[in-house]
């Protein structure tokens, strides 16, 4: 990471003039890279085959060590190359490139286009977003889907409950709907934004946010402070690739003091989503001041507990250390799990309220525990469960307390037989 020294649904009637509407502005395309030159050149390729064609690309390089740099100058001279002495994280490399447009760009009816170099993109993308950011004074990303299933929508938009700091994704196009207005935050992959806006609202704020949640932190204030609404358009499409969630291990659950302390350098560590400064700013910056102090107590609680939570006692951990656990912390923490927290549903619980068990692991909404036919809930199975009635209605049966109680038992007799059969094994 460097500082700045050391070198960022509703149904409307889309009535925009065509193609020639974006004939006259430029769009400084923003690429921040590090290593992974082949996705760099086909994200470059896709910029050039765009059918609007005034596009100036900026690949800022955040300390790749595969010779990125020299390689782009020689493939492609004309695209602008920015380089830095020191590693540069997400933030503070798209900060370096919309600084250069900032400072070379003339006009204000210019563009400045957010991309990450693993995108793939259509040919009428980018004047597809124009058409849209003309009509509604937006800043405009298209839906974000699986490279390998386009069906599979990653991010279709996200709304921001305050009183609870909850960020829900949609994960649905609705049909016969081009575009949805006043998404509350955007991604940084093939967001498209008003140059004036971002004159107005500020970069990207690379210091407070120098990775996770700084593309949210920008088109935030880009929306309550640039003049600007936020806009996922659904006839444009971004593909990316998309990482298979891990399996979960019922054994993983009983962890020691060792693992405590790695998930507290998580909770502090820049590659983390759950990065408490992270979202401490966040909430000190935009929360309404009648949330503000309530909603940072609650993100201190909520961190206490999911560094405390690990610290059961493991096979090679001490007495004394199991002692501890078992007489302070595993009480609280059963409890707060028992009445709070949705527990195991099965195969048979999915289908039995319409569900498709495939779908929901698909779409990260379910994920399988590794035993048997248990499956959790994740935390955007829970988020999406608002809006879903029959996922409404699988969680509240996981949450009811008899079948918590039967399952918890059945799942603690299985991690049982399981550590004496390796311990068999061992003999």
């Amino acid at each position: 990471m460097t500082n700045s020294n050391d070198v960022n649904v509703e149904n409307v009637d889309d009535t925009a003039d065509g193609p020639n509407v974006s004939d006259t502005c430029t769009v400084h395309a923003v690429i921040p890279v590090f290593n992974r030159i082949d996705d760099t050149m086909a994200c470059i390729a896709n910029l050039k085959e765009q059918t609007h064609k005034k596009i100036v690309i900026i690949v800022a390089d955040g300390g790749s060590t595969d010779n990125t740099p020299d390689i782009l100058k020689k493939e492609h001279p004309d695209v602008v190359v920015l380089t830095s002495k020191k590693e540069m994280w997400w933030a503070e490399s798209t900060r370096l490139g919309i600084d250069r447009t900032l400072s070379n760009s003339t006009s204000d009816d210019d563009f400045i286009l957010m991309l990450n170099n693993d995108t793939l993109f259509d040919p009428e993308y980018v004047a597809t977003l124009i058409k849209h950011s003309r009509a509604h004074n937006a800043v405009v990303c298209g839906i974000v889907v699986d490279t390998d299933n386009v069906d599979n929508i990653v991010d279709a938009g996200v709304s921001l409950e305050w009183d609870r700091y909850d960020f829900k994704g949609i994960y649905e196009r609705p049909d016969n709907i081009d575009i949805k207005l006043d998404s509350c935050v955007l991604p940084g992959r093939g967001t498209l934004i008003p140059i004036t806006a971002v004159r107005r609202a500020g970069n990207v704020n690379s210091k407070k946010f120098p990775h996770y949640l700084a593309d949210y932190e920008f088109t935030y204030r880009l929306k309550t402070r640039g003049g600007v609404r936020l806009a996922v358009a659904y006839n444009a499409m971004i593909k990316t690739r998309v990482d298979t969630p891990e399996e979960i291990s019922l054994q993983d659950k009983k962890t020691g003091p060792v693992e405590s302390w790695q998930r507290l350098k998580n909770n502090f560590s820049r590659r983390s989503k759950s990065n408490f400064l992270d979202h401490y700013r966040f909430i000190d910056l935009h929360a309404p001041a009648e949330h503000k102090r309530r909603l940072k107590l609650k993100l201190l609680k909520s961190n206490a507990f999911h560094v405390v939570r690990p610290m059961g006692p493991t096979n090679n951990g001490s007495k004394a250390s199991g002692l501890i656990w078992y007489l302070t912390i595993r009480p609280v923490y059963l409890t707060w799990r028992f009445f709070f927290s949705p527990y195991l549903v099965t195969r048979d619980d999915v289908e039995n309220y319409g569900l498709d068990i495939d779908s929901l692991l698909t779409q990260n909404l379910l994920i399988k525990t590794g035993y048997q036919d248990y499956y959790l809930l994740t935390r955007q199975g829970r988020n999406a469960a608002r809006l879903e009635p029959n996922l409404r209605k699988l969680e509240r049966h996981a949450n009811r307390w008899s079948v918590k109680a039967n399952r918890y038992r059945a799942t603690r007799k299985a991690i049982q037989q399981l550590q004496t059969d390796e311990s068999d094994q061992k003999k």
